[in-house]
């Protein structure tokens, strides 16, 4: 019977070292103190053990070595992209329950289509709290990390550099993100998008299938953007800008109109009248020949599209029929428009 003593030592070894490494295990899977929330990104396709990587650097948990042993363990390895806060209080079992659960600490804010600087600014403000003077500022900075920022010609008539590139669309925001993330976040999309439709950002000219400069395309469609209410219709306003720019005809756009007022005054018109076409503005094309010096809003790929590809005709002028369908009544000349323009006032 001398061998039990053996056993019983043997044992208590094994205990002691089971004992060990449970705390050692929990010890690793522990947070570090943490002062505040913590919002942790989660890139897509993100493996388990690159996400206890991630909790690693962001001080969540002091080693990740054990993290995907104890998810697993869990049940809990069905962890999902996206962005997440962490609360100061939450222990490991607390943050693998956020993770899976797909609940993002996010906010969706929607730009509409056509919407000015000033506009995303002030929905950024509403929605995420965003300061509009720093956006703003950041709107117009002048150390931007994409190649085509470099190319915005720099003329002192441009009141908002990044006009009309940030692209509108549905993003997900956090309440703490800088005006340069909000920024940077708009300007990728813009560049993915240019993308799709082949038309390139590394250089000043677009490459597909007009070769415009990048900046007069982006003009172009913020123009077609602000004018057209029907996506359908924005190719035969393209294609009227198109053949008043060939015969050198001023292209006499509203939405110029509204535009330049708006940044100078802070005012939108609902209607522009017939004193507001003599407004004195680089933007107002009723005054000046040829595009502004800028876009006037942010365009869809709608937008681009009928820019790159105007539809061919022959007509020079456009009036909303004021039917409420949104659709224009073209014309050739200038007589007939003024006939389109009288029926539709009759049905005003």
């Amino acid at each position: 019977m001398k061998w039990l003593p053996n056993i019983g030592y043997t044992l208590l070894l094994i205990i002691g070292f089971t004992l060990v490494g449970y705390f050692y295990v929990d010890y690793t899977l522990q947070s570090p103190t943490r002062t505040g929330e913590t919002v942790v990104e989660i890139p897509p396709e993100s493996s388990v053990k690159a996400v206890g990587s991630i909790l690693e650097k962001q001080k969540i948990i002091r080693d990740d070595r054990f993290f995907r042993y104890y998810a697993k363990w869990k049940g809990k390895t069905n962890i999902m992209a996206g962005s997440y806060a962490i609360g100061k209080e939450e222990n490991i079992d607390g943050i693998l329950t956020i993770l899976t659960s797909g609940k993002e600490n996010t906010t969706k804010v929607t730009i509409v289509e056509g919407s000015t600087a000033i506009e995303i600014a002030e929905t950024l403000h509403k929605q995420i709290g965003t300061n509009k003077e720093e956006f703003l500022k950041e709107v117009n900075r002048t150390n931007g990390k994409f190649v085509f920022e470099k190319q915005i010609p720099a003329k002192p008539e441009i009141k908002y550099k990044l006009e009309g590139y940030l692209f509108p669309s549905t993003y997900q925001f956090h309440k703490e993100d800088s005006p340069q993330k909000i920024v940077d976040t708009m300007l990728s999309r813009f560049e993915k998008e240019m993308k799709e439709l082949n038309v390139t950002t590394a250089t000043a000219t677009a490459s597909e299938p007009n070769g415009k400069p990048l900046h007069e395309l982006v003009t172009f469609a913020s123009i077609l953007e602000r004018e057209g209410q029907r996506k359908d219709e924005l190719p035969k306003i393209a294609g009227v800008i198109e053949n008043r720019l060939t015969k050198r005809m001023k292209l006499q756009v509203d939405a110029s109109v509204v535009y330049a007022i708006q940044i100078d005054t802070g005012k939108k018109l609902t209607q522009v009248m017939k004193a507001d076409y003599k407004y004195s503005s680089p933007y107002n094309t009723y005054e000046i020949q040829g595009f502004p010096p800028a876009p006037i809003g942010s365009p869809g790929a709608n937008a681009y599209r009928a820019a790159l590809s105007p539809e061919k005709h022959d007509y020079l002028y456009y009036v909303l029929k004021e039917d409420g369908t949104g659709y224009h009544d073209f014309t050739v000349n200038y007589q007939d428009h003024l006939k389109a323009d009288q029926k539709a006032k009759s049905r005003r």
